[in-house]
């Protein structure tokens, strides 16, 4: 039990290395940096513990019980609990620094409902200038004849002791093998809380097995979540490039059990395949909402490679193949490394069921559904119209997408900037602005996004003139579920006659700074959680 002291007393640490926690009932453990709060540590690593003072130790609701180590009572815990209860170790998480190892206790009476911390991670910002490292585990010799798990070890530990920051995991069926992945796993998870990998991009099995989100979970915040990745929804492109999606049911569980573990799923979609039409790339954009992922959704334009079936003549000639040479497709390191040195990669532009000016549409349309659905900001009012009255995600996006082309002021023209940025890279191969990567030509919507966040929810009501008018408290739950820099968290809000608590992780920060932007954005920790109370 934690020892009775009624003075505050401050504990010396010297503020090198990590502190283990012990929580339990979730029998979880982390180790985080000495004097971090027990609030925040816990919040950090998906452990909710009740609150509605932001942490300023007001609202005296975030009581955990010390059982193992030493937490110095504070002022405001002399006044939160009876001595009884401090000399039994109980504590305001908000206020009690780690600066030991210890066992902490968090009741369940004093837990947030599950549905308001699902999807939720530590804030981790990535740094910018990250560098690409090319790692090879050396062959075994004579002179050198350690297990092949070792040589993992010691090159993560190399990667942990030279303040790597993001990690891609080559292994392109991580997970097959339970003990030996889930055991690398732990060593990413350890090299996050001792150093400062931030990020790893894991290339898990095709099929998502119990094993891979245990991974997942033990990764936590560093990893993107579980892959649910199909590629097309369209039945003839999986027949003409020979690929079998798991069924729509299938990919539903998947999303369901992604909850049970508490950790977030992904899916990709892969742009300029045979037999996918602009009409077929729409649909299969609804088909995936209506699965229920509104996570993550990430497209890619069809690369060619090698000796592969779809970059033979035969397949080029049946299905009409054009291609591009295209720079800077890709990049995950410093733009300074590769000053003078253009990479190129051959990407498909055109089919014989996809013109080139409508495959830019396509790309066009993946930009609405992952800026304005899956980044939050229309994902309240699709789901009313599918959920409540019968109208499906492609009918309301069809509309939404010519309201954003027709439009004269600030949303519209951002879409026309984006649009003739993808027009240009489909069309040359070549980047219009410097510093910009292919790939992720998209990505300059996010901090436009939020910051004109207040045009687009205008944008949003006239559009629902069009479809269906819905009511006003409908709308006004889609301006909470996206976090607002000038409200005061948490607050309620009645919708249909159900109440909503609406609350956010943070407070703050530098919505100026568009890769701040971008990586909470990227982690959801733009959008609210909405509990039912």
């Amino acid at each position: 039990m934690a020892k009775e002291k009624i003075e505050p007393e401050l504990v010396e640490h010297s503020g090198l290395g990590r502190v283990k926690l012990d929580f339990s009932p979730s029998n979880q453990s982390f180790k985080v940096p000495p004097g971090v709060s027990v609030f925040d540590a816990a919040s950090w690593n998906g452990i909710a513990i009740d609150s509605t003072c932001g942490g300023h130790g007001t609202c005296k609701k975030c009581k955990v019980q010390i059982t193992e180590g030493i937490v110095p009572i504070s002022r405001l815990d002399i006044r939160a609990f009876s001595q009884e209860e401090l000399k039994n170790g109980w504590r305001l998480a908000c206020v009690a620094r780690a600066t030991e190892n210890l066992a902490i206790t968090v009741p369940a009476m004093t837990t947030r409902p599950k549905a308001a911390t699902v999807g939720v991670g530590r804030q981790v910002i990535l740094r910018p200038a990250v560098q690409k490292r090319y790692l090879e585990l050396d062959e075994p010799t004579l002179h050198d004849q350690r297990p092949d798990i070792q040589r993992v070890k010691d090159d993560i530990d190399w990667a942990r002791k030279n303040n790597v920051g993001f990690i891609f995991n080559a292994d392109a069926n991580f997970g097959m093998f339970k003990e030996r992945d889930l055991e690398i796993a732990k060593l990413f998870r350890e090299a996050a809380d001792e150093g400062n990998l931030e990020a790893i991009n894991i290339q898990y099995s095709k099929n998502s097995t119990e094993v891979i989100f245990e991974i997942a979970k033990i990764l936590g915040d560093i990893s993107r979540g579980v892959t649910l990745s199909v590629q097309t929804m369209n039945e003839p492109t999986l027949k003409a490039i020979k690929r079998k999606n798991m069924s729509i049911n299938k990919i539903s569980e998947q999303i369901e059990k992604s909850k049970e573990y508490g950790v977030k799923t992904y899916t990709e979609l892969i742009l300029g395949l045979p037999e996918e039409t602009l009409d077929t790339w729409k649909d299969g954009f609804s088909k995936i909402l209506e699965c229920g992922q509104h996570e993550s959704i990430d497209v890619w334009f069809c690369q060619m490679f090698g000796d592969t079936e779809l970059n033979s003549t035969t397949s080029r000639e049946v299905y009409g193949i054009k291609t591009i040479k295209a720079e800077d497709y890709v990049s995950f390191g410093n733009d300074r490394d590769y000053d003078g040195v253009t990479e190129t990669i051959e990407l498909i532009s055109e089919t014989n069921t996809m013109t080139n000016n409508q495959l830019i549409e396509a790309y066009m349309y993946g930009w609405l559904i992952v800026q304005f659905h899956i980044a939050g900001y229309t994902q309240i009012v699709a789901k009313h119209y599918y959920e409540n009255l019968n109208i499906s995600y492609r009918v309301f996006y069809d509309t939404l997408f010519e309201f954003i082309k027709l439009d004269n002021g600030l949303i519209g023209e951002h879409y026309r900037e984006i649009e003739s940025a993808v027009n240009h890279y489909m069309k040359t191969g070549k980047i219009l602005k410097k510093g910009k990567h292919g790939h992720t030509l998209h990505a300059g919507s996010f901090a436009f996004m939020f910051t004109h966040k207040d045009e687009i929810f205008k944008l949003v009501e006239n559009a629902t003139q069009k479809i269906t008018p819905i009511k006003t408290d409908i709308i006004s739950l889609q301006r909470a579920f996206i976090f607002d820099e000038e409200t005061q968290y948490p607050f309620y809000l009645t919708c249909e006659d159900k109440k909503y608590k609406i609350d956010t992780e943070f407070k703050s920060f530098d919505k100026n700074d568009p890769h701040t932007v971008f990586i909470l954005r990227r982690k959801g920790l733009l959008k609210n959680q909405l509990c039912k109370v």
